[in-house]
């Protein structure tokens, strides 16, 4: 695996020699504007990959800052096929070079959060990285692999950088090339999350909406040890159609028997699901009679979602602009309760939600990009429950500031980072 890693390094450098890291302004931020942190996302361009760097003011607000070379290569295709591409640990940023097998580590300034410093790019120990997870207690960062040499590989992080964990790489033996097949990259590895207790790995992978009928998608799950080894992978229950985004539900209660997850599912066909949840137990299964199917009204590709840490709501965004907000209950079996729809008048692709102290604000990718159409950043103010509006369209410059070598036309990853100082 390091071996053939090596043949990328030589043209990973030449990159990295390019992609000078470029500052600028979009506009000007309001009076007295301090840094209250930044909000990040990667370019993903196939010619270099870039982190773009904005700094979030007082009002929610967003404000160019700068942007950073990753030392790798990001592959067109992955655009809207990735999730949690990009993820924020502590005081580091991770993100994956989808087009050359490989995770870039930074280091934020937690009191300038827009300053990033470039630690690390290392391989990522299979093919087409696609999704993040990592976790401050165990100070692991793990990778989902998407291609022909689908796997999840975990790493130690360290201030230095990433060091492999071998006893965590684990094949996934899904029959897969390094295509990725459109619309969504059917029967691919999508997301995966930690269980509250960080006892289990759990992985959700698509099926197929095309056939008839369509083939379901299904959880991996894989039981931890010390923090620095990964057991054998347990198949559970169909769930969905197309699994696409996981988050793990919020447990009150404080029960490690069984863990609550939610899904979305851009499986269009006949059943539209839309949003699913289930109940995974403690010996890695998911729980059959947990699995629950949720029709979301209007939906045409349900593809990412997050909790609202004020109001404890789900929120999940479809690529037509539809933003549903939903109430999960807890119980001995996961429900939700829709709460409100908002159109709104854009495509919409990743989410990330951060709760100031001025207020609670959303912030999404437009995945729109041409010349003429700048990619833009669309920022609401979630002002309580069922109360969300959009004070901001957020242009991102051309690449006079951004700098020559970024091209926003197939960006991925969207993550949020508060100063110290705020």
């Amino acid at each position: 695996m390091a071996a053939s890693y090596a043949v990328f390094l030589p043209f990973l450098v030449l990159i990295y020699i390019s992609q000078n890291v470029r500052g600028g302004q979009l506009g000007q931020p309001p009076p007295g504007a301090k840094e209250v942190g930044a909000v990040y996302f990667a370019s993903n361009g196939e010619g270099g990959n870039y982190i773009i760097a904005n700094k979030i003011n007082p009002d929610g607000t967003l404000t160019f800052a700068k942007s950073f070379g990753t030392f790798g290569r990001g592959l067109h295709v992955a655009l809207q096929k990735s999730v949690d591409g990009l993820v924020i640990c502590a005081d580091n940023l991770f993100v994956v070079n989808v087009g050359s097998n490989s995770i870039t580590m930074f280091e934020i300034n937690p009191n300038s959060p827009t300053e990033l410093k470039f630690i690390q790019t290392c391989y990522s120990y299979g093919d087409i990285p696609m999704s993040l997870l990592c976790n401050v207690q165990l100070q692991i960062l793990c990778v989902l692999n998407a291609g022909r040499d689908n796997s999840v590989a975990c790493f130690s992080i360290t201030s230095t950088g990433l060091v492999f964990l071998p006893q965590t790489r684990k094949g996934l033996g899904l029959p897969l090339t390094n295509t990725l097949i459109s619309p969504v990259a059917f029967g691919t590895p999508s997301d995966m999350e930690f269980t509250s207790d960080l006892k289990q790995l759990v992985i959700i992978v698509k099926g197929n909406s095309v056939p008839s009928p369509p083939i379901p998608g299904f959880v991996l799950s894989l039981p931890i040890s010390k923090g620095t080894a990964l057991g054998d992978m347990i198949k559970s229950e169909p769930v969905g159609i197309v699994p696409y985004s996981l988050t793990r539900v919020p447990n009150p209660k404080k029960d490690r028997r069984l863990h609550g997850f939610v899904f979305t599912d851009p499986g269009k066909e006949t059943p539209a699901y839309g949003l699913g949840l289930f109940m995974l137990q403690r010996n890695g299964k998911v729980k059959k009679s947990s699995v629950v199917q949720v029709p979301i009204p209007q939906n045409l590709a349900a593809c990412w979602s997050m909790f609202s840490p004020r109001t404890g709501n789900l929120f999940t965004v479809d690529v037509d602009g539809i933003l549903s907000e939903f109430k999960i209950h807890n119980a001995a079996v996961l429900s939700s309760t829709l709460v409100k729809q908002y159109k709104l008048p854009f495509g919409t692709s990743q989410l990330a939600i951060a709760d100031i102290p001025t207020g609670e604000f959303m912030y999404i990718l437009n995945p729109e990009y041409t010349e003429a159409s700048i990619r833009e950043i669309h920022v609401l103010q979630i002002k309580g429950s069922g109360d969300a509006a959009q004070i901001q369209t957020f242009a991102l410059p051309p690449r006079s500031i951004l700098g020559n070598g970024v091209f926003l036309n197939s960006s991925i990853g969207l993550g949020f980072y508060l100063s110290v100082t705020q």
